[in-house]
């Protein structure tokens, strides 16, 4: 079972009026609160509600819909009404929307009796009362309805039925309804929103979708509400369910093609308010392997997207206005789309870490950062005034709200939460994003606990050391007996066997030391590496080329390589500069290992280790192997590259959703994991080779001049790959009588 949780924490920002609302056609997902600040309660719904969105009043009231009803949640975190709207338990209801200026709340329920009933419903906001009711079963289901106080009128499209219509918002009457739309249905997720034009009349967009499962052939229409609810353009945009769209005052309309559309489902475009007219339609400026989603536009004009990891802020023309700092890893199947605070500052929450994120709208630099709870969150933030913001996640089956009083506090905030709500902690207000001192030592600590036995077989195995014979074992493939080497438990359990348990944790120190170094090292580099390249002269488009990026110029081979380029780039030099500063550790934890096969106590502990490589080798004897590590770190990341470039080219080309999706989960994800390691793997090996070669140790091994010669031999020994796939037990030789 599902459960959805929505969260209440405190921000710090300034004070500011604006009169847009959660849902308002600018996404900015802000509401104007004066209220008390209120964290620390608890509200759970009841089980299974509908995943539409809720509307919020400039009370802090939260209008949810449930599975049959809808409930009206204060912003103290008690019930003020909670009202059916269709029979019990199966039926199918709207997103909610908010007619304040009447102090209506209203929401639509499709479900099946027989017939198919769709029944828009409007009722009072402060009891929760039926206001009217309004039956239109021709339109079969709602996916989707908004307000408009210009035209006092709810518009609403039906799903199959291909029907654009209006309500009157006095009685619910029918206004007109048109149902002129060629395709066969209207998105589920993408929500229709209306703007006033400026002049005397509104325009509303409606996003459809042929529904045949090609998917990336969206068509987004825009009308003019007068008394026809005539077609004012429509342009098609090629955009997938999911695909959302906010409105500037500049006439803008800023988009996101969705989960599906285009190469990856991570187009952003903007189109001319008036004409329809695509002004730019690019990949945005995430990094590859991450989901843009968004828009939220400022009053200025200014449009915003979140990565996941990042954001970033583009002109009306869709060129690059800044992009922030990365945080973390990105999760590339999706992003939740940020908001915007007047103030000045714009949140999103981390689609792969349990944090909210919120940046200056100025420059994109780090304002605060929140732990929030670990919980799949699927709306964006709901900023409420200055002082809280509701988030909302999956659970197990219902809706928790999680908040507290802490009224006029003189404190910080985030201090004032830490106090009040144990799992909402204010963990970071520098502009950093290191995990720190504490937090490496605490991942590196962890990881070599868990994984140094692994290491610590998969390291002698690589130099050639069996504890056991080979067994013999029939094979029912080749109808004969087979010699097979123990698996990387079977090598385990002879070790402890001969050794004892603690033999598998011999070079523990210098793992930690080696972990702690990779860690710490990449947190710091890897955002300076990105910013320097995001300075290179890469374009998408060809030199010379003065207009913004276009569908044509942008969708293409060329800005998927320059994409592509910058992520070797990147990945590259990040992982370079990380191992040269954690490379004589590894030499050190490699030769505590190997020491269990000499018997010798050269190096048993990491500074002991090494004052005996600085007075035996020199400075260079720290760098035994690097060579060969720095070539497996370039072919590792070239493969990589090509790998995706192909794919994501390939996909330019696939016009449904079915294959893109095949093509991905198919092709690219297994060739983007096995074939970067296939052909890296030798220089890892010969790496490890060289770092124990001529070192003092009385292992089997011969003294290597070069890291060349180290290859050949292996190579000529068919050994290349010895080490690669212990899991299971290792193939050795045919067991001939």
């Amino acid at each position: 079972m599902e459960k959805l949780a929505l969260h209440v924490l405190l921000l710090s920002s300034t004070a500011y009026c604006w009169s847009q609302q959660y849902g308002d056609a600018a996404s900015t997902n802000y509401v104007p609160y004066q209220g008390p600040v209120i964290v620390g309660w608890n509200y759970t719904t009841p089980p299974f509600p509908s995943l539409t969105s809720p509307a919020v009043s400039s009370e802090g009231t939260i209008f949810y819909p449930l599975r049959s009803n809808v409930v009206a949640i204060l912003s103290n975190g008690t019930i003020l009404w909670n009202s059916g709207v269709a029979p019990d338990g199966n039926a199918y209801l709207t997103n909610v929307v908010l007619a304040d200026w009447v102090q209506l709340v209203i929401v639509g329920a499709s479900w099946v009796e027989g017939n198919t009933y769709l029944q828009i419903v409007a009722l009072h906001a402060q009891s929760g009362s039926v206001a009217w009711t309004s039956l239109q079963n021709d339109l079969y289901h709602s996916t989707s309805i908004c307000v408009s106080q210009t035209s006092n009128a709810v518009y609403l499209g039906g799903f199959d039925k291909r029907t654009f219509a209006a309500l009157s918002l006095k009685d619910g009457s029918l206004l007109w309804e048109n149902r002129d739309i060629y395709l066969l249905g209207l998105f589920m997720q993408t929500k229709i929103g209306s703007r006033s034009s400026g002049v005397d009349e509104e325009v509303v967009l409606l996003p459809t979708d042929p529904f045949d499962g090609s998917g990336g052939k969206g068509r987004l229409f825009s009308y003019e509400l007068d008394s026809s609810g005539k077609t004012y353009w429509s342009v098609d945009v090629g955009f997938d369910e999911g695909a959302l769209f906010a409105f500037s005052t500049f006439g803008v309309i800023f988009g996101f093609d969705g989960t599906g559309g285009g190469a990856g489902g991570m187009k952003t475009f903007g189109i001319n308010a008036s004409r329809g007219d695509v002004i730019f339609s690019n990949f945005g400026f995430c990094n590859p392997v991450a989901q843009n989603s968004g828009p939220a536009v400022d009053i200025y004009g200014y449009a915003y997207y979140s990565c996941g990891n990042q954001a970033y802020s583009v002109y009306p023309n869709g060129s690059l206005r800044w992009i922030s700092e990365v945080y973390g890893e990105p999760n590339p199947y999706f992003s939740i789309s940020p908001s915007l605070h007047p103030g000045g500052l714009l949140y999103f929450i981390h689609s792969n870490e349990s944090v909210l994120i919120a940046l200056s709208t100025q420059d994109g630099l780090l304002h605060k950062w929140y732990e929030i709870t670990s919980l799949p969150y699927f709306e964006p933030p709901i900023i409420v005034g200055d002082s809280m913001i509701y988030l909302f996640g999956f659970a197990e089956s219902s809706i928790v709200i999680s908040g507290g009083h802490v009224g006029g506090a003189t404190e910080d905030p985030g201090e004032a939460l830490l106090k009040g709500v144990q799992n909402l902690i204010p963990v970071q207000t520098k502009r950093e994003t290191n995990p720190g001192v504490f937090g490496a030592l605490t991942k590196a600590v962890s990881a070599s606990l868990f994984f140094h036995p692994y290491q610590f077989g998969q390291t002698l195995i690589q130099l050639g050391y069996e504890p056991v014979l080979p067994s013999r074992r029939y094979s029912f493939v080749f109808r004969e007996y087979m010699l097979y080497h123990p698996g990387i438990i079977g090598y385990s359990r002879a070790i402890i066997r001969s050794d004892g348990w603690r033999a598998l944790y011999r070079g523990l120190g210098a793992s930690i030391v080696y972990n702690f170094i990779n860690i710490g090292a990449e947190s710091i580099i890897e955002p300076w590496v990105s910013a320097a390249v995001d300075k290179l002269p890469l374009s998408v488009v060809e030199s010379g080329t003065d207009v913004p990026d276009t569908e044509e110029n942008v969708s293409t081979v060329r800005a998927v390589a320059v994409r592509g380029l910058k992520y070797f780039v990147v990945s590259t030099c990040t992982r370079t500069l990380v191992r040269l500063a954690a490379h004589p550790f590894e030499v050190i934890l490699v030769r505590a290992i190997a020491q269990h096969v000499t018997k010798q106590d050269m190096f048993s502990s990491v500074w002991g280790s090494m004052k005996t490589i600085y007075q035996n080798e020199g400075f260079a004897g720290f760098y035994a192997g690097f060579v060969p590590a720095c070539i497996s770190i370039v072919v590792h990341s070239a493969v990589q590259t090509m790998i995706w470039i192909a794919c994501e080219s390939a996909a330019l080309y696939i016009t449904t959703k079915l294959g893109q999706v095949m093509l991905k989960l198919c092709l690219e994800v297994p060739l983007f994991i096995y074939l970067p390691r296939t052909y890296s793997y030798p220089y890892q090996l010969v790496s490890r080779t060289m770092m124990v070669s001529s070192c003092g140790l009385n292992i089997d091994l011969p003294a290597f001049q070069s890291y060349r010669d180290c290859y050949n031999h292996l190579s000529a020994s068919k050994l290349l790959y010895r080490g690669s796939a212990i899991l299971f037990p290792r193939f050795v030789a045919r067991d001939h009588p």
